[in-house]
């Protein structure tokens, strides 16, 4: 392999310095792939004016914040609703100075730009990151990743990749950090599903039965136990003794792992398995809090279509989700209706 690097002469320059933007993008699985980028983050300053004549001058070239802090002139924030000052602002200032200075229309190209490098770096990862987790990751619904991506701007609005991150800073140096990254750690926390904590003085098995989509075994008035299974069929005894009869399945399932037949195949004939990950995908998005999905994107169709031919092959799941999540978000709203 190699890596194909470029130096960006002309960048785009505020009051006469450089910077680069911080992008915090949480990805919930590659197989199929679930891309959510957070909508604020951090644009980090030079602390000397830009030249290109001066090229030894890392304070004028570098914006990493651990060589720029220890600048003579750098200005740390300090308060964080003030955050279009010093060496540090926060994303939302960056596309506020952007819109004053050069219009919405240019400003909201830019957005869609870094969300198109974005996920276009990931696809371009994707089969690499795949062969790993299938060899080395049994259990891929136990991973996530939080990405910070460096992006940077030139003078003709082009958005640059410098670098992805694997373990971006968390540090709260200061109180812009604190606000920003705050609400997007608690977004990630309920984004992923991680479960609340257990009371003190319960057992996990307890948990385990609180948490449980099936409601717990007990005792019915004449003392036979009635269970009520997670697909809601209710039993007393054994079928036999009981008198009840078994019914087949409303519909017949169709289990292919051929994604041109997907589009044929009626979404109540889908098998467990795909339905869950489906079902899954659209739960999740529920509980996405402050981030945005970028892939798959969730009302564009050319866009999703686009982003489906540039995979090296074409990935069933990331078809699953593409043919059928619609019905999943319908049926979760009608559940989440009929609870309320």
């Amino acid at each position: 392999g190699c890596v194909i690097q470029r130096y960006i002469d002309r960048p785009l320059l505020i009051r006469r310095f450089k910077f680069d933007v911080r992008v915090y993008v949480a990805v919930t699985s590659f197989n199929p792939l679930r891309v959510f980028m957070f909508p604020e983050g951090l644009a980090r300053f030079c602390t000397q004016p830009y030249s290109n004549k001066l090229k030894r001058d890392q304070f004028r070239h570098l914006t990493n914040y651990s060589i720029n802090k220890k600048s003579d002139t750098f200005q740390a924030n300090q308060d964080a609703a003030e955050d279009a000052v010093g060496s540090k602002w926060s994303l939302s200032a960056l596309f506020r100075y952007m819109e004053g200075a050069y219009g919405r229309q240019i400003t909201d190209q830019v957005r869609a730009n870094m969300k198109d490098v974005i996920v276009k770096t990931l696809i371009a990862a994707d089969d690499d990151i795949n062969s790993k987790l299938s060899s080395l990751v049994p259990h891929q619904e136990s991973c996530f990743e939080l990405f910070g991506f460096d992006l940077m701007l030139d003078r003709r609005m082009r958005v640059w990749l410098v670098e992805v991150n694997i373990s971006p800073s968390l540090m709260t140096s200061s109180p812009l950090d604190k606000k920003v990254k705050t609400i997007m750690i608690c977004d990630t926390l309920n984004l992923v599903g991680i479960p609340v904590p257990l009371r003190r003085g319960s057992t996990t098995a307890q948990a385990s039965a609180d948490e449980a989509s099936s409601v717990p075994s007990r005792r019915s008035g004449s003392g036979s136990r009635r269970l009520v299974t997670r697909r809601g069929a209710k039993a007393t005894g054994s079928p036999k003794a009981s008198g009840a009869r078994l019914t087949k399945p409303k519909h017949k399932t169709v289990s292919t792992r051929n994604v041109l037949a997907l589009p044929h195949v009626p979404w109540h004939s889908l098998g467990a398995a795909d339905r869950k990950i489906v079902e899954l995908a659209a739960a999740e998005n529920c509980r996405r809090g402050h981030f945005e999905r970028i892939f798959p994107p969730e009302e564009d169709r050319e866009l999703h279509e686009a982003y489906m031919k540039l995979f090296s092959s074409r990935r069933y799941s990331n078809a699953l989700l593409q043919h059928f999540e619609h019905h999943a978000r319908r049926d979760l709203a009608k559940r989440l209706t009929y609870q309320q």
